[in-house]
């Protein structure tokens, strides 16, 4: 049998079924927005604190730390209990427990003390002067036998200034500590005392002086430990090390000295140290020396210097002579011998020639000068045969053999360049005759529109250079051509560039000529000169305008005047060719002639 119904119980399952998600969804929305509250809340939450001292801020601040953890002020904090401490060696410690809820918390100023310590400090004997040095105290008394004090717990520098001395010790002071220093240097006295009673001392300890004068002298109260003394008489020295100890010290210095006697011929020479410092002059007695090889340099004018060197013993003379040499001479002679060894023969030459002039009849340097003249003439020799001059050469052989009657090598040279003579004299003639031609053909090659114009020929019985002289004025006569180069490209020969403006009634260009001439000696009575005449029209830029119209253009391009295709010249244009080569023709015909009439 089954249960009763119970009336309305499936209504409430429905409704429950139905705001079931509504609930899950409200509970969401809570939930976030207590984490995103949470999370507001705790950027908020951070740890304020100033560390100070009397009532001053410490920069920089000492190191805080929170739960052993370092931390800044204003850094964020965490919620719940924690243990905050601030520490540093040099100030006292801070130590709190905190509870931080949202918010954070301020903890205000936090007032901490500097450490300090005792210093106590003894000073026998008493110092002129005490320095105490640190980075927070420092002090400086006169006078004083020690010092006691609370001071800031640190490093400190002590240095104690005594009359001729000063000591320097490092020393740290600790928190709640005495720290004691003494400071007690050993004294000692020195007597310095010498032979030569106005000889003068510098005492120097570590490389720093501490005391200079005249000997004898008596210093007091110079620290123990090792000391250098360096005396001095008459530019002498002498070093003595010492080790200074409690009570009286002694140093005695010894300057021993000898005599050097020092003589000339001629006498009157000037007597002189290797630095350059003079003794006086010859003869002399040099006394105060010391012991040993001594180096004098004897000098006069217009002879060689000379070393002298003298063993110079204590207490006795030592004696030098010397006869003294002309100097000019001999060191003229000197460099010209090591010029003939380099083979600078030209500069040898001319130091005999200086040489001889001072003694004329030496016959040292007469021989050196033979030789250096010959070596000369033998080593031109040599390069002209190498280039193919053998003519040159020949005669430079036979200067050398002046010199040097007896040198094998110019003799054989002399007779090689001989058989080769006749072939260059042969070379010379046919380069001298087909060199105007060749000069030329190169001119006219470099110009592209002369291969168009004929070339023409003239001899002259005058040397190049006044045929090329009477060209060229020739040519600057009225009318005149413009000479755009004049040059001597070779030995004997000329090239002349030349141009010239053919103007219109209205002084507009009617076209262009130009010259080349080029000359040459085929011989010696006998100069060749080859020449074209290039003539050019003036085309109109602008073909229609008004000037172009009437014959009178003015901007203008030129063009050579030549038959092309076939096709012949205006009348005018053959004119003008015609008239140039007449013109330039007779302008050289006429400067040829009057070269030989005028000469």
């Amino acid at each position: 049998m089954s249960a009763p119904q119970v009336e309305g119980q499936p209504k409430k399952s429905h409704w429950k079924r139905a705001f079931r998600p509504l609930f899950a969804w409200v509970l969401l929305v809570l939930v976030l927005y207590s984490l995103k509250t949470h999370e507001r809340w705790m950027e908020k939450t951070r740890l304020v604190f100033r560390v100070t001292f009397d009532g001053t801020r410490l920069d920089p601040m000492p190191a805080a730390t929170i739960d052993g953890l370092p931390i800044g002020n204003g850094d964020l904090i965490s919620l719940g209990r924690h243990q905050f401490a601030v520490s540093s060696p040099k100030w006292s410690g801070f130590t709190t427990n905190l509870f931080i809820w949202y918010g954070g918390k301020d903890l205000g100023n936090i007032h901490l003390s500097r450490l300090k310590g005792t210093l106590t400090l003894s000073v026998v004997p008493p110092a002129n002067l005490l320095a105490i040095d640190g980075p927070e105290f420092w002090i400086t008394l006169t006078n004083s036998s020690g010092f006691t004090n609370s001071i800031p717990t640190d490093k400190y520098s002590v240095r104690a200034y005594f009359h001729r001395s000063q000591e320097r010790q490092e020393v740290t002071v600790a928190n709640g500590s005495i720290t004691g220093l003494q400071i007690a240097p050993q004294f000692g006295d020195l007597e310095i005392t010498s032979n030569e009673q106005d000889a003068t001392y510098e005492l120097t300890r570590s490389g720093e002086s501490v005391e200079q004068g005249t000997i004898p002298a008596k210093l007091t109260e110079l620290m123990s430990g090792p000391y250098k003394l360096t005396a001095f008489h008459h530019g002498h020295r002498r070093d003595v090390a010492k080790e200074i100890r409690s009570g009286t010290n002694q140093i005695d210095v010894r300057f021993e000295y000898g005599t050097a006697r020092i003589e000339s011929i001629p006498s009157g020479a000037s007597v002189l140290l290797p630095n350059g410092s003079s003794l006086g002059v010859t003869p002399i007695t040099l006394s105060k020396l010391e012991p040993g090889v001594q180096l004098f340099q004897i000098r006069r004018d217009g002879f060689l210097p000379v070393n002298a060197i003298l063993d110079v013993q204590a207490n006795q003379t030592a004696t030098s002579r010397t006869t003294l040499t002309n100097a000019t001479y001999a060191e003229l002679v000197g460099e010209a011998k090591r010029k003939i060894e380099a083979t600078d023969y030209d500069r040898a030459i001319q130091l005999l020639n200086e040489a001889l002039r001072i003694t004329s009849d030496e016959q040292v340097g007469m021989s050196l000068l033979h030789e250096a003249t010959g070596l000369r003439s033998v080593r031109i020799a040599e390069g002209l045969g190498a280039k193919g001059d053998y003519i040159s050469g020949i005669a430079e052989l036979n200067k050398a053999l002046e010199a040097l009657p007896q040198n094998g090598k110019a003799a054989r040279l002399l007779a090689d360049f001989k058989r080769h003579e006749p072939e260059q004299v042969e070379q010379i003639r046919v380069e001298r005759l087909n060199r105007p031609k060749r000069l030329f053909d190169a001119v006219c090659k470099g110009r592209s529109d002369s291969d168009l114009f004929e070339a023409h020929e003239l001899k002259s019985k005058k040397s190049a250079a006044a045929v090329e002289t009477a060209i060229y004025k020739a040519l600057r006569e009225d009318p005149a051509f413009r000479i755009t180069k004049r040059d001597s490209p070779e030995r004997e020969t000329f090239e002349i560039l030349a141009e010239q403006e053919l103007m219109t009634f209205l002084q507009t260009s009617a076209g262009k000529r130009q010259c080349i001439i080029v000359g040459g000696q085929t011989t010696d009575d006998e100069t060749q000169i080859r020449f074209k005449v290039l003539e050019f029209k003036a085309e109109a830029v602008n073909k229609f305008s008004i000037g172009a119209l009437i014959k009178t253009p003015v901007a203008v391009t030129y063009s050579p005047i030549h038959p092309s295709r076939g096709t012949p010249l205006p009348e005018k244009l053959q004119q003008q060719l015609s008239e140039g080569i007449s013109n330039v023709t007779a302008r050289i015909k006429l400067a040829a002639e009057a070269v030989e009439v005028g000469n």
